[in-house]
């Protein structure tokens, strides 16, 4: 996701190659191939082409990701919850880019080092989360 003037910064990309799809509703998509180096890269301006697209309606979806000062809001979906024995399941079925569930283990690691979880605002331990039955969640996770 861009920034209001379209900009974004990826972070901890591995040298490599890639390809950047570029899209926006009422525009065409782009996709960009370009070759990370070890080191900082600034990409080319990416400008796309209006397409005149008329639309019979529109679905608004709420996201499930809500950002606060301090935390992350993550609210599950009933399929995630539906398909989750434990708390770690369910923090797995969440898919949340940059985040690694190792169920098994109880680990949680992000892009920035493992993360340490809480219910109701306390420190849980590894069998807290592992009891924590999906369905005895109000309603959010914070991370």
């Amino acid at each position: 996701m861009t920034d209001e003037k379209g900009g974004f910064c990826l972070d901890n990309i591995k040298e490599g190659k890639y390809i950047l799809s570029v899209n926006c509703i009422g525009y065409i998509s782009r996709f960009l191939d370009f070759e990370m180096p070890d080191r900082d890269y600034e990409l080319p301006t990416v400008i796309l082409k209006e397409n005149n697209v008329t639309l019979d309606g529109v679905t608004i979806t709420g996201s499930s990701f809500i950002q606060k000062k301090d935390c992350l809001l993550i609210i599950p979906s009933k399929l995630q919850s539906k398909y989750a024995y434990n708390g770690y399941d369910l923090l797995y079925n969440l898919m949340i880019p940059g985040v690694v569930v190792n169920r098994k283990e109880g680990a949680v690691i992000t892009s920035r080092g493992s993360a340490t979880l809480y219910i109701n605002g306390v420190k849980a331990d590894f069998h807290k989360i592992q009891n924590l039955r999906p369905k005895d969640i109000d309603k959010e996770f914070a991370l």
